[in-house]
């Protein structure tokens, strides 16, 4: 199953994660992993945007590793709306507070 997370969630950067596939919905009727069931429903959301942003927040933050760094080249300019973005629809809250 390792092949499948990696299309649909490469974990190794916020790039990558950017363009992993976030249209791949199903994979038959075997049984298969909590983890690569829950990328599948991700998916089905039609904006594939948020799909992306809610991938970067479950996957490359997970286990309270806030990765703050990667916000250290990000310009001043754009830093607020970076912010906004994490936390746009209220699940990124937590990953905020992190951050601080």
């Amino acid at each position: 199953w390792a092949p499948f997370s990696h299309l649909l969630c490469n974990k190794s950067n916020i790039d990558d994660i950017c363009t992993s596939n976030h249209t791949l919905q199903f994979l038959g009727d075997q049984s298969i992993p909590a983890n690569l069931e829950s990328m599948l429903q991700s998916n089905e959301h039609s904006n594939k945007r948020e799909v992306a942003r809610e991938k970067i927040i479950k996957y490359y933050f997970e286990n309270g590793d806030a990765h703050v760094e990667e916000f250290l080249d990000v310009k001043l300019k754009v830093l607020p709306h970076a912010i906004c973005w994490i936390c746009s629809n209220g699940s990124g809250n937590s990953l905020l507070y992190e951050l601080w």
